[in-house]
């Protein structure tokens, strides 16, 4: 017997059945977990690597095709994309969407570390994280003006980027497009023939000189450093 025969032989059952339904939809609605900005595990691992100075086909020889080759051992791995950039370079890696992500992270974590050895000593570690749009910028301020770049730089650093951390709920600030302040030293070959020096004393030289090291604060004229 359908159920369409036995609703009109016993219309009392059918309206008694279709009273439950409508009750028991009505009680899910109103227990229904609902979040307007949910926590969600994105399937995406992304690592960040920095290389001060170096072009970016230097980057992509030395750095970058030797962590996908490390990466593309991730199980649960889809497809891996990379950028690279003057002086940095980014890999995104998708993953299967049943891959948890946190173990994901732990293997790509771990394969970095075994391929860093083939990396050059100089560089910064590479950052192995999570993709999370939380972290995305959500604002964009550009500086312009008839100045240098560098004087711009300078006042975006020390005057609009303090101001903003002041600014209550705000959680990083990142700034971009600056050349950082450098000193380029020329070295004369005969003269350091004559000191019976090498290239690698001038740099160990100035490493031992150059220290950086927390000073405290200084308070003038309204500001303080």
């Amino acid at each position: 017997m359908k159920l369409t025969d036995v609703c009109i032989e016993r219309p009392v059952f059918a309206w008694m059945l279709m009273a439950a339904t409508i009750l028991f939809g009505v009680v899910a609605f109103t227990r229904i977990g609902i979040s307007q900005f949910p926590d969600v595990d994105f399937p995406t691992i992304n690592v960040s690597v920095a290389w001060e100075g170096a072009a970016p086909e230097v980057i992509e020889n030395d750095i970058v095709e030797v962590l996908e080759e490390a990466l593309v051992q991730v199980e649960g791995v889809r497809n891996i994309n990379s950028v690279s950039r003057q002086g940095s370079a980014s890999i995104t890696l998708e993953l299967d969407i049943e891959r948890d992500v946190d173990l994901a992270l732990q293997d790509a974590a771990t394969k970095v570390s075994q391929a860093q050895r083939r990396l050059p000593r100089d560089i910064d570690p590479p950052v192995v994280s999570k993709s999370n749009p939380e972290d995305q910028p959500i604002l964009w301020i550009t500086l312009t003006g008839p100045f240098p770049r560098q004087v711009l730089a300078d006042y975006m650093r020390y005057r609009v980027r303090e101001r903003l951390q002041t600014v209550p709920n705000v959680g990083e600030i990142m700034q971009g497009g600056a050349i950082e302040r450098n000193v380029r030293i020329w070295l004369d070959a005969s003269r350091l023939d004559e000191k019976g020096l090498t290239v690698v004393d001038v740099i160990g030289a100035l490493q031992r000189e150059h220290v950086e090291l927390p000073a405290g604060r200084l308070e003038t004229s309204g500001r303080e450093v």
